[in-house]
C-alpha cells in the first residue's frame, strides 16, 4: 500500500460535486488534505480519470481528478490546485469528525 505524502484530516462534510458540465449531486467529503479528498456514497457511479468540481460549504468550486474508485460510490480526488493552509484549516475546524488537539490547545 502506498504511503501518503500529506497528512489527511478526518472530516465529514455534506458537499456537492459535478462531473464536467453534468448535474450537481450531493456527496460526503472525507479524508481532506491540501491536495485532495475522499468522496463517499456518491449517488452516481464515479470513474477513475474523470474531472470533477467540488463545493464544500462556501468553498469552491475546487477542481480535481478522480484518482481511484471503490464500488463506483467512493473515490479519491486529487485537486488541480492545492487548498491554501487557511482554507484547509477552516474546513477542518468546521467539519471535523473528532476534535483536533491542535485546535483545542491554541
Amino acid at each position: 500500500m502506498r504511503e501518503r505524502k500529506l497528512k489527511r484530516s478526518d472530516i465529514a462534510a455534506t458537499s456537492r460535486y459535478r462531473e464536467g458540465h453534468g448535474l450537481v449531486r450531493s456527496v460526503e467529503v472525507t479524508d481532506l488534505s491540501e491536495k485532495g479528498c475522499g468522496l463517499k456514497n456518491a449517488p452516481h457511479r464515479l470513474s477513475k480519470g474523470t474531472a470533477v468540481s467540488i463545493q464544500i460549504g462556501d468553498v469552491g468550486p475546487i477542481h480535481g481528478v478522480i484518482r481511484w474508485c471503490q464500488s463506483g460510490q467512493n473515490a479519491g480526488v486529487e485537486f488541480i490546485q492545492p487548498l491554501s493552509q487557511a482554507t484547509l484549516q477552516r474546513l477542518k475546524e468546521e467539519n471535523a469528525t473528532q476534535p483536533d488537539p491542535e485546535i483545542l490547545f491554541r
